[in-house]
């Protein structure tokens, strides 16, 4: 399940689960918008704060998307397809 859709149909406010999680409502608006993944500890919070409902792979679109993103822009501003280091 999704983070956003668990905390709407949980009703519970971004600062509350925010606070009880350990992170600031800014972090935890990027988890819902899928802009960064929780770190590990974090993660784990998530799941546990959630009854497990939200788990790690409820996160991986997030990670895919970001990877594809890397390497578009490399293939991009490389279209010969030599090794080069792409900030990310």
């Amino acid at each position: 399940m999704q983070l956003s859709d668990w905390l709407d149909r949980e009703g519970i406010p971004d600062a509350a689960f925010a606070a009880e999680i350990g992170v600031s409502r800014q972090s935890l608006h990027r988890y819902k918008k899928k802009q960064r993944i929780p770190r590990p500890p974090t993660m784990s919070r998530i799941h546990q704060a959630t009854g497990g409902e939200v788990a790690a792979n409820d996160f991986m679109e997030t990670a895919h998307k970001k990877s594809l993103k890397v390497v578009l822009r490399t293939e991009s501003t490389n279209p010969r397809g030599d090794l080069q280091q792409v900030a990310g």
